[in-house]
């Protein structure tokens, strides 16, 4: 379990280090293969600055730090798997990216490396009879929910603050 955090950071380091300039290069590409979602995406993705980056991850380091810890101390593994899964879904939404794309995006070698990490900890908790299905759905549920909240209310916070 305390391995997440650490997984977790690994792949937004490469986000944060590589999106910027990545963005910056393919923005015109982006625009010409996918106009409609460009033009409401790129807008969006131009705004945000390395330093923004960096300032929403470290909060959600602090968040997904504490939700673990949390976890564990209250053995509440549903909940944990529930963020993994979360992860999950985020990590698979990269790799969509990657197939529609069709070449190096930020993230996607962070992402295939630690899928496996996420597959290793749901097959270990459910193999182990950790993973009562019921709980880890409504858990999964309510980290997606609050993750995506999360994430507007800290790039709405980096704006304001002029990062």
């Amino acid at each position: 379990m305390w391995l997440f955090p650490v997984v977790f950071m690994v792949h937004e380091f490469e986000e944060i280090i590589f999106v910027r300039r990545w963005i910056d290069r393919n923005r015109e590409e982006l625009a010409r293969r996918f106009p409609r979602l460009s033009a409401r995406m790129l807008p969006l993705l131009e705004r945000i600055s390395t330093a923004s980056f960096a300032f929403v991850v470290a909060e959600e380091f602090i968040l997904v730090s504490l939700v673990t810890f949390g976890a564990y101390w209250f053995s509440n593994y549903a909940l944990f798997i529930g963020m993994v899964i979360g992860y999950g879904i985020h990590l698979a939404v990269h790799v969509l990216q990657f197939f529609m794309i069709r070449r190096y995006i930020p993230a996607i070698v962070t992402s295939a490396a630690t899928g496996v990490y996420v597959l290793y900890v749901i097959n270990y908790f459910y193999v182990n009879g950790l993973m009562p299905v019921p709980d880890v759905v409504i858990f999964t549920v309510a980290s997606v929910v609050v993750l995506v909240l999360n994430l507007a209310l800290m790039h709405r916070l980096a704006e304001r603050l002029r990062l």
